[in-house]
């Protein structure tokens, strides 16, 4: 079986919602060996399992032996509240049931499943309760959207693509961009278990500039482009290492031991 959630009921989203039911339901069908139980589906402002009944008869029907494998597209949408998550995710592999989240490339029932669903989870969650890339960054200012002061806890601004780069480049930039570690310091004990040149995912437009002496890694889009920052304990990473596949469960895991 499969299960998808969108978080508004617009149009677009009950499109994208659409496509996810068909594409799951095709890509079931199609694998030998596999019997197609259906997709669940929940059209929801909220990831916690309650307010969810496509999600509550998904269980229902795992409990009810059913299932043993459920296939979604990422933990986010899944669940975004870490504890829901966890409770879920233990009470189906009590039952024997895997979840495979397609977007990390991770089995709930693999050996550490478990601790890489828990760090993905705990980012999701606090990634939704962000209200801006400007908070992500904790920057001093943004010119995003207007000039704004940032919390100032690494210095630099944050600046828009347009103008800085070839305009034959597209903005935002979504992709895989490969790390360029920072040759003025240290490599960063958030690359603990990663090599340079790894590539890492981007959907941005814009970047920290003027943050030099911070800078933990680069990445190339045109031009040098701030992939990773710090400052005493502040982290501060442009890319999606929850969107990274097995080089962001690297920093993700790497950050935790810090």
């Amino acid at each position: 079986a499969a299960y998808a959630r969108v978080s508004s009921g617009k149009d677009a989203m009950l499109h994208s919602l659409s496509a996810q039911v068909s594409y799951y339901s095709a890509f079931i069908q199609r694998h030998p060996g596999w019997q197609y139980c259906g997709v669940y589906a929940d059209e929801a402002l909220t990831g916690t399992k309650e307010a969810r009944d496509g999600f509550q008869r998904l269980l229902t029907d795992c409990r009810n032996g059913q299932i043993d494998l459920v296939i979604t597209k990422s933990i986010s949408r899944f669940a975004r509240n870490t504890v829901t998550l966890l409770e879920t995710v233990r009470e189906l592999k009590a039952l024997g049931v895997d979840v495979f989240f397609e977007e990390q490339n991770l089995h709930s029932i693999s050996t550490d499943g478990e601790l890489m669903i828990t760090i993905l989870a705990s980012y999701a969650q606090e990634e939704s309760l962000s209200a801006s890339e400007n908070q992500k960054w904790r920057v001093r200012k943004s010119f995003e959207n207007g000039e704004y002061e940032g919390l100032g806890l690494i210095p630099g601004e944050v600046v828009s693509f347009k103008g800085a780069i070839d305009s034959k480049l597209k903005i935002p930039q979504i992709g895989w961009n490969s790390l360029i570690f920072s040759k003025n310091r240290e490599k960063s004990r958030l690359y603990k278990y990663t090599d340079e040149g790894a590539y890492v995912y981007f959907v941005h437009s814009y970047y920290a500039s003027s943050c030099d002496d911070f800078v933990s890694a680069y990445t190339q889009y045109g031009i040098n482009i701030t992939a990773s920052a710090e400052k005493g304990s502040i982290y501060a990473v442009q890319y999606h290492p929850e969107k990274s596949g097995k080089t962001g469960l690297k920093i993700l895991q790497a950050f935790c031991e810090i």
